[in-house]
């Protein structure tokens, strides 16, 4: 049996993925007076990677063409403020490991140097080198790499138990196993699930690759797309490290036990990849496996899987109101840079219902595409 929901709350989470528990976890004191309403809890952390960078897949260079170097200035020191966090964690397995962005392209070379700049500007060490030496083969393939000295692994699974462990012991009441099916605003906020309604004076939907169905504004400024991954078992003796490739979309992760785990690959047109489905493809896991040939001369495939992240249009995630309606804020759109912002965009909807104002709200504002 279900516990009967709440005919109200002050506080209305919808979603169960990290960025719903974070902000639930963010929200400090103001937990005892809110309710979380999801399908269930953190139901993909186990697809992750497990790879926080300290700053966005899309290099900063290509970011500031776009918004102007305030913003990412503004979205670095949220990164930097969103690994400070993770440090306060129990428990998640965080560790510091070598991070390179690799390249063979001249073009790309350029942008990270402009994007260099930028992270140096933001006081995160960045610096030029060769290849990593866990890539045994992809040293010759790649002649230009940059080492991020802030970028870190982290138990995604883990995290997502102690930021909701964190949140119950505040006070969070949550509901399971049930499906939001609208969001109305009427003065309050109603909130629709197949087990009744729920109506808040705040509601905060972090549904990520849902949240266009939820909340109109957010179609075609938040996208669904199907990352695929898989892992290897290789014969070489390997330090832990990651790295990047291809304008920060391919990555790649060495484990401390030696094992390969690899995701992304744009080589195939994007809309091939939008949409919800979880499900692997022989075209990606292909070029994955190729990617993994270039770098290892020999290994053997243990798994494949396939999870779906929430893109933002323009590379950044959104947190904050709904333009002209200030009791419905959304939180969502972080494509693979889930672990590296999250916590530091929930942090950004807490300031904004405690206080009106957040430090680092303009890397975010959902205002932006008015």
């Amino acid at each position: 049996m279900h516990e009967p929901l709440p005919a109200s709350k002050p506080i209305v989470i919808v979603g169960g993925g990290l960025s719903a528990l974070a902000v639930a976890e963010a929200l400090g004191d103001a937990a005892r007076d809110t309710v979380l309403l999801t399908e269930t809890v953190a139901p993909h952390a186990g697809t992750s990677l497990g790879i926080v960078r300290c700053g966005p897949a899309m290099h900063p260079a290509r970011l500031a063409a776009g918004h102007g170097t305030e913003v990412v200035a503004t979205l670095l020191a949220a990164c930097r403020h969103n690994t400070a966090q993770l440090r306060t964690l129990p428990a998640i397995e965080l560790q510091s490991v070598a991070s390179f962005r690799c390249t063979d392209d001249p073009g790309e070379w350029e942008e990270m140097q402009r994007s260099q700049r930028l992270w140096e500007a933001a006081g995160i060490t960045v610096t030029e080198g060769e290849a990593p030496r866990f890539l045994p083969m992809a040293r010759a393939r790649f002649h230009r790499a940059m080492q991020h000295h802030e970028d870190l692994v982290v138990d995604a699974a883990a995290l997502a138990r102690s930021l909701l462990a964190r949140a119950r012991q505040r006070g969070l009441t949550l509901h399971e196993g049930l499906r939001v099916t609208d969001v109305r605003e009427a003065g309050d906020v109603a909130v629709t699930t197949t087990r009744g309604v729920v109506r808040g004076e705040i509601v905060i939907v972090a549904t990520e690759a849902e949240l266009p169905a939820l909340i109109p504004f957010c179609r075609f400024k938040i996208v669904p797309m199907r990352a695929q991954a898989l892992a290897a078992t290789v014969d070489a003796t390997l330090q832990p490290g990651i790295w990047s490739t291809a304008h920060g979309y391919e990555m790649g992760r060495v484990h401390a036990d030696g094992g390969v785990w690899l995701c992304g690959s744009r080589d195939l047109p994007v809309r091939d990849e939008l949409g919800a489905r979880r499900e692997t493809t022989p075209a990606v896991q292909a070029l994955l496996e190729r990617e993994l040939r270039a770098a290892f001369a020999s290994h053997h495939v243990v798994r494949r899987w396939a999870g779906v992240q929430a893109v933002s249009c323009d590379g950044l995630a959104l947190a904050g109101p709904v333009p002209g309606r200030p009791r419905l804020l959304i939180l969502g759109g972080f494509g693979m840079d889930g672990l590296g912002m999250t916590l530091a965009a929930a942090d950004v909807i807490a300031e904004l219902i405690r206080t009106g104002r957040a430090a680092h709200a303009a890397a975010f504002t959902p205002r932006r595409f008015l």
